[in-house]
């Protein structure tokens, strides 16, 4: 895809149609009538024009982009489409607004001469069973979203389609567990807006493919996929969708994880009955998982603000007091006496905790790492000093975590999720709740225990809980109400990273702005 059609693509992702109440049929007109005045004026039959883009835009007057020397235009913002169509080798650019006037822009990418633009008459709408592959596929994805949001299929907006060639019949977004064909499927991805929000789908003929709201692109959940007959008890780390779609090995063999802010993780991998390795696992595409340090057992672990450091909770034996141990995001050291000192619980430098306090969370703070532990029944922040001489613990009377810890949306309201019994069955509440103690239930979810929350761009939520005695992730949409399956099953919490999924499809699209 080029750079201009990817640019094209993602301005398509930000429009929203005033034209939200027409029919699909009546939404897309305006490009059927396209179809037809190139099929009228090259004299071949409509089915014979391909559509290779279809763009919404509003254009900033009634000239639709294409103003003509000596004519005035009314500066009123006009919806409409930008259509590139294809017939033999030729492209041609066609303005419409979303009613019956369009003009020819260019062809071949060389634009009309001003003095030539005219507005064809359209031809009559042709039946459903001549319309173009474009607008069979957009009439499948409107459907399937319509039945998703509970809306009327004229209360969901076509917002753009663009012609691709999907590596295999997964149609980009494969799902967990699934063997596609490997041919090559000419398709669709196509863009809608429901409810003021944008999703993303992607089609072939009526077969159409569900990829979530667009705004959720940037974000992903990691889960762990079991290994059968592993005799350490490792399972793969795996990267997902927050919509459940396009399944990718992270890295192989790891018991527990830990995500990082800038889209790398800290994982823990059991070498022996009696140790692990600390890994530091790159942002996709950056590089291979690092062994950075081995112990008996690690806990929380955290990589500072330009990822050249670690922390992490440690013990050195069965029955040894928790430690903090820190150093540089470096491969631990190969010669033959250090892998024997690593192997006893090497890497990095150790300090003990406070008297009495018990592990929970590790942070960064500028050039220091901070614990907050249990301490006296109550959780107590500590900044280890590293500048000193030697590293020594500083109690902080005040600290607020990178994250969150109460999911703070903002000024008057808090996230909560809320699990209780009823009738015999666990159902969890993903509320807001303002600060009055007014609390809106956003989505209540049957059948389900939450047990870890996490909260991104303070719009999706992904919950990780047990479901029938498994460990599942849902994706919840704040803005829409909508639950999404992300993780049908995982042999350890659901988190999420902030990064986009991996995979052909999430290459196509643009970077995000």
């Amino acid at each position: 895809m080029s750079r201009t059609a990817r640019i094209s693509l993602w301005s398509a992702l930000l429009v929203v149609f005033v034209c939200a109440t027409l029919g699909l049929t009546d939404q897309l007109t305006p490009v059927q009538n396209c179809i037809n005045a190139l099929a009228k004026e090259s004299n071949v039959a409509p089915d014979k024009v391909r559509v290779m883009l279809v763009e919404g835009v509003v254009w900033p007057d009634t000239s639709l982009g294409c103003p003509q020397p000596g004519q005035a235009y009314a500066a009123v913002m006009t919806p409409g489409y930008k259509v590139l169509l294809g017939l033999k080798e030729q492209r041609y650019q066609y303005h419409t607004d979303m009613g019956q006037r369009l003009v020819l822009a260019s062809t071949n990418g060389v634009p009309t001469p001003a003095n030539q633009i005219t507005n064809p008459p359209p031809q009559q709408q042709v039946s459903p069973q001549q319309q173009t592959p474009a607008l069979i596929a957009a009439t499948a994805c409107r459907d399937n979203l319509a039945t998703r949001l509970v809306l009327k299929p004229d209360e969901v907006t076509v917002t753009g389609i663009q012609a691709v060639s999907f590596p295999d019949a997964s149609l980009g977004l494969p799902v967990p567990g699934e063997v596609a064909a490997q041919v090559v499927t000419p398709g669709f991805i196509v863009t809608l807006n429901g409810n003021n929000i944008g999703y993303l789908y992607t089609a072939a003929g009526k077969t159409c493919r569900f990829g979530g709201p667009i705004e959720a692109r940037s974000y992903s959940a990691l889960y762990l996929e079991a290994i059968a007959n592993e005799p350490n008890l490792n399972s793969n780390l795996m990267q997902i969708s927050l919509s459940g779609a396009c399944p990718t090995l992270v890295v192989q063999g790891v018991t527990g994880y830990r995500p990082q802010a800038n889209g790398s993780v800290l994982a823990q991998r059991r070498t022996s009955r009696s140790g692990f390795d600390l890994l530091y696992i790159p942002p996709a595409g950056t590089g291979a998982p690092l062994k950075i340090a081995s112990a008996f057992d690690f806990g929380d672990g955290a990589v500072n603000g330009d990822a050249k450091r670690w922390v992490s909770y440690v013990r050195s034996r069965a029955g040894a007091a928790w430690q903090v141990a820190w150093g540089n995001v470096e491969p631990a050291k190969a010669n033959l006496l250090d892998d024997i000192l690593v192997a006893l619980g090497g890497g990095g430098t150790r300090v003990d905790l406070p008297a009495g306090a018990t592990p929970a969370r590790l942070y960064w703070v500028q050039d220091n790492p901070v614990a907050l532990v249990m301490q006296d029944n109550a959780v107590v922040a500590h900044e280890l000093l590293l500048a000193n001489q030697k590293p020594s613990w500083r109690k902080l009377n005040t600290f607020s975590a990178p994250v969150p810890e109460d999911f703070q949306l903002n000024k008057s309201e808090t996230l909560i999720a809320k699990t209780s019994v009823e009738q015999g069955k666990q159902v969890t509440r993903v509320i807001r709740k303002w600060f009055t103690g007014k609390e809106t239930v956003v989505a209540a979810i049957g059948d389900f225990k939450a047990e870890e929350m996490y909260l991104a761009m303070a719009r999706f939520v992904l919950l990780s809980g047990e479901r029938g005695g498994k460990t599942i992730g849902l994706t919840v949409d704040l803005a829409s109400g909508v639950t999404l399956d992300a993780v049908k099953e995982s042999n350890g919490p659901v988190r999420m990273l902030l990064a986009p999924p991996q995979g052909w499809l999430w290459s196509q699209l643009p970077a995000t702005p």
